[in-house]
This record gives C-alpha cells, sequence and structure tokens, in this order.
C-alpha cells in the first residue's frame, strides 16, 4: 500500500513533479529526492509496527505509508540538494530485517542522522573513502555514502565510532567528532548520548600514529568518552580546556592508548595531579589512562600545581607563568635542580617551577645547576625544596646567625636535620659560627683568616672548629703565623 500527497497532480500547464518520491520496485523501497534541499525522516507508524512511515519534511505527517511486508530493502538516493535522512526509533526499529542504503550527493548539507529514545547502542564504522562507512543497529548494517556533513546521533545510550585502517587525525567539539583517516574526512555529530567511544585503533594493521585533540567536553548529555588508539606511538592533547569534568556526573574520561609509546600532552592554567593511571585537574575531573607512556603537561599564566601521586614513566612539565609548585610522590624519591627553575625527576623534565616538596619519605636533592644550595631558604637557583633529608650540592651557604655544621664524613656533613653530601665548598656567612669534625684523626687545612679545609671540604667565614677526639693535625699558612694556646687542645 502507499499513500502520497505528492503524487503528480493535473495543472493547467502540464505535472508538478514530487520533490520527494518513494517507490517499491523489485522489493526494495526507494526514496529518492531531487535537487532541493530536502528532510526526510522514515519511522514505523505510531500504533502499528507493520506499516513503516515516510514523513516529507519530518513534521509528523505521513506522506508515504508502506506495509513493511511489501519489502526487504531501504535505499535513499539524495539529488542535487542538501538533504537529511532520519532513521527515527519513536515507535520502535523502522530498519529492522532490512537492507539499508544511503546514497548522498557529496553536497556539503547531505546527512544520515538516528534519532534514539535513549535506549540504543550504534556503533559507526567510517568507510575506506571520505564520508562512507556503515552504521550498526541490531543485525541492521545501514551502509551511507557521499554524507558530507556526516551522520549524526540523538538521544542514544552510546555510540562507538571505529575508523578505517590508516592513520587517524580526530578532534572532539561540541557535539562533533571529525577528522581524517589518511587523506578521507570522516564526520560524526551526537547530542544526548550517554556515552561515546572513539576507537581509532580497531582496524590498524601496522604501528600506525594515531592523534586525538580534546578542545571540549561540553557537548550535552554526554556522561563517558573513551579513547582508544593502537599499535603505534600515539597521542592525546588537550590545550583549551580547564576542566575534565563530563557534563552529566558519574561517568569517565578515559584514554586506553594501546601498545607503543603513547602520549598524554595537556595544556591548562590550573593545577593537576599525575598518577600512572590517570591525570587530574584540582576540582575539575580526571582522565583515567591505559598504556601511557609519556605525558607532557604545561601550565598557564596562574599559579599552579603538579603533585605526582606515582608515576613510572616520561614527560615533561612547564608551569609557564605564575609561581608553581612541584609535590613528589610521598615515597623516597630523588630531584635534581638543573639550572633556573628548572629541575629533574621521577622520568620528568620541569621547567618554570619555583618550589619542590619532597611530601613523606627519604627524599634526596641533587643540585647540579652550578649555584650555591642556599641553607638559610633550603633554595637553589630560584627553587625553594621542603622534606628533603639529603642535599647533595657541591657547594652550600649556611645563615647570618650562629651556625653550627657537623662534618660526617669526607664531603659530608649535617646542618639543620638535613644531610649534606658532595660537598666541596661551605659557606657560613655572618655569624659565630662553629665546625665540629670527626672523632678520629683529622687533618686541617688553614688556608686564610676565617678559612680551612678538611675533609674534602673548604670553609669560609668560620669562627670556631672543634676536632672533637682523635688525633689532630693543624697546618697553617706558609707564612708566619701567630698561635694563641687557649687551654688543653685549643689554640686560635
Amino acid at each position: 500500500m502507499c499513500l502520497s500527497k505528492y503524487a503528480p497532480v493535473e495543472v493547467l500547464e502540464g505535472r508538478i513533479a514530487p520533490a520527494v518520491t518513494a517507490v517499491i520496485g523489485a522489493l526494495n523501497l526507494n526514496i529518492t529526492s531531487d535537487v532541493a534541499s530536502d528532510t526526510v525522516a522514515i519511522y514505523l507508524q505510531s500504533g502499528d509496527p507493520l506499516t513503516l512511515v515516510v514523513d516529507v519534511g519530518n513534521n509528523g505527517t505521513a506522506d508515504f505509508s508502506f506495509l513493511k511486508s511489501a519489502f526487504t530493502g531501504i535505499t535513499f538516493t539524495d539529488g542535487a540538494g542538501d538533504d537529511e535522512f532520519i532513521v527515527s526509533y519513536a515507535n520502535g526499529d523502522p530498519t529492522a530485517g532490512e537492507t539499508f542504503a544511503f546514497t548522498g550527493s557529496g553536497n556539503a548539507g547531505d546527512k544520515l542522522s538516528f534519532l534514539g529514545t535513549g535506549a540504543q547502542a550504534f556503533t559507526n564504522r567510517a568507510g575506506a573513502a571520505a564520508n562512507t562507512g556503515i552504521v550498526d543497529f541490531g543485525a541492521t548494517q545501514h551502509t551511507y555514502s557521499g554524507a558530507a556533513s556526516g551522520v549524526s546521533f540523538s538521544t542514544a545510550a552510546s555510540v562507538t565510532l571505529t575508523t578505517s585502517a590508516g592513520a587517524d587525525t580526530y578532534t572532539i567539539a561540541p557535539g562533533l567528532i571529525s577528522g581524517t583517516t589518511g587523506a578521507n574526512a570522516h564526520r560524526m555529530s551526537f547530542t544526548a548520548v550517554t556515552a561515546v567511544t572513539v576507537d581509532l585503533g580497531a582496524n590498524d594493521l601496522a604501528a600506525t600514529v594515531d592523534q586525538f585533540t580534546i578542545s571540549s567536553l561540553t557537548t550535552p548529555g554526554l556522561r563517558d568518552l573513551t579513547v582508544s588508539t593502537g599499535l603505534g606511538d600515539d597521542t592525546l592533547t588537550s590545550s583549551t580546556v580547564t576542566s575534565l569534568l563530563l557534563p552529566v556526573a558519574g561517568g569517565a574520561l578515559t584514554f586506553n592508548a594501546g601498545s607503543g609509546s603513547d602520549t598524554l600532552a595537556v595544556t591548562a592554567d590550573v593545577s593537576m595531579t599525575l598518577a600512572t593511571a590517570s591525570l587530574a585537574f584540582t576540582g575539575a575531573g580526571a582522565i583515567t589512562l591505559a598504556g601511557v607512556e609519556i605525558a607532557n603537561l604545561t601550565g598557564g599564566i596562574g599559579n599552579n600545581g603538579l603533585t605526582i601521586t606515582s608515576w613510572t614513566g616520561t614527560g615533561s612539565y612547564n608551569g609557564a607563568g605564575g609561581a608553581n609548585g612541584v609535590t613528589l610522590t610521598g615515597g623516597d624519591d630523588t630531584f635534581t635542580v638543573t639550572g633556573t627553575r628548572a629541575g629533574s625527576g621521577l622520568g620528568i623534565t620541569f621547567t618554570n617551577i619555583d618550589t619542590v616538596n619532597g611530601a613523606a619519605g627519604a627524599n634526596t636533592l641533587i643540585n647540579t645547576s652550578g649555584t650555591v644550595f642556599a641553607a638559610a631558604t633550603l633554595s637553589v637557583a630560584g627553587v625553594t625544596v621542603s622534606n628533603f633529608g639529603t642535599v647533595n650540592t657541591p657547594a652550600l651557604s649556611l645563615t647570618t646567625n650562629d651556625d653550627t655544621f657537623a662534618v660526617t664524613a669526607s664531603g659530608t656533613g649535617t646542618f639543620a636535620a638535613v644531610n649534606y653530601t658532595g660537598l666541596t665548598t661551605v659557606d657560613a656567612l655572618a655569624g659565630a659560627d662553629k665546625i665540629t669534625l670527626l672523632a678520629g684523626a683529622d687533618s686541617i687545612q688553614v688556608n686564610s683568616t676565617g678559612n680551612a679545609t678538611t675533609s674534602g671540604i673548604t670553609f669560609s667565614n668560620i669562627e670556631q672548629i672543634d676536632a672533637l677526639g682523635g688525633s689532630d693535625t693543624v697546618t697553617l699558612l706558609s707564612s708566619n703565623d701567630t698561635i694563641q694556646v687557649n687551654g688543653a687542645n685549643a689554640a686560635t
């Protein structure tokens, strides 16, 4: 049966051709548009699941009606206009048991849309050629070509996008995932879809490189977003968002990087927390990580920080503007200050940082910056540190107070509950300062007033050396020296 308000009508000067035709031939329902831009929807008739409605204009009016038993396939062929063809599941599955093909003309507005009820799970398999593919729902494969405006999904439980073999470059923007596989472009729009999965590696046969960029996570209705890449050295990039929260609470943002040496590259004017299995923005959500070996992170103009709770890979952190801090894992960590506001540790290189907190654990700071570590401020090369039990530094300065430095071994000593190693010079600065040596036989070389070398360390601006026990030797200058004996085993 076929009813049509677009059936030809007689007029004085000839016939008016219908803008959209729908006819059955060879058990196939053929829907064809003309040169105009049309919107055509198909759906099951309300209360009658045996009848398919063709609605030209998607205005709720049945322009054509067909018994589903009269055909086994549905084909839509676009004319020269910008046409949208809608498969609506409002009254059930209109394509169940049918073959389906959408053939667009390749015009910019040509689109295949699927309008669900919130329960449907779709898979969109992008084809090897541009704007082609197959949408799977149930047992029906909806093939499409020439969909230059892409495939659209609305009000669905989930949509999975899989790409064909080759290097992929895709971006998620508000309501849109678009990009290329090789040189072939694809677009997928969506709204009110609860869970979206983008699988860039499902069909990769070699170590091709996939890239995915997050430019927005604000599509209404989105609760879960999963991005999976394949065998190559892949990258997920985010440089414009300051929140990893998805619009609907209770879900997850996930990056499954697969094999290869894979990178997470994030720029955001926020504080971050990095772990092997996640990256979190302070108070603004997180991304779950699997198989990510490299994390390249950058802050913004504000005062930001990076807390590392666990990390087994490599990467970089650039604090950018502001006053930026780094907090280590709480284990026995080692951090190296390599230059002005720069350092390395836990496999990560750091630039534009101002503080490093070793947190808990027996932590070691190494100074290779070529500048003096200041014990008075626990700082070196513009980096202030805290919670480091050991500092390895060639050069150390004490405070302007009356300080006591205890030599514990060659090139090693303690001051203010910090163990210093690798020392060659210690400047005691101002105050009445004292050096205590080992209890064994110490050798002291006096170099000048207030300056002496012992245990491999040259001390300056010191007023007193206590050699403690043992047979100790003092070597003076080669000039005429004056020694004042002050008491047993004591002299000035």
